[in-house]
């Protein structure tokens, strides 16, 4: 369904998955972790995510709040 995802690339996709990365819903940007500063995946933290105009396209909020709950990211 497309509320449970996001389009990454593999490599970040990956830091998805190990809470690496994480999104910061209350603006829609990247959030990194602390253990990537001075890595080439610095120049993403802050980024803004592109959203669908499309309600049903979006992704859900809540599952990505819990994510970033879970993950690294401050």
């Amino acid at each position: 369904h497309p509320t449970n995802g996001l389009l990454l690339l593999a490599d970040m996709h990956d830091l998805f998955d190990l809470g690496l990365i994480a999104v910061r819903t209350e603006n829609m940007t990247l959030g990194l972790a602390p253990e990537l500063a001075g890595t080439m995946y610095e120049q993403y933290d802050g980024s803004s995510l592109w959203i669908p105009h499309d309600q049903i396209a979006r992704p859900n909020m809540e599952a990505l709040d819990k994510h970033r709950r879970q993950s690294a990211v401050a």
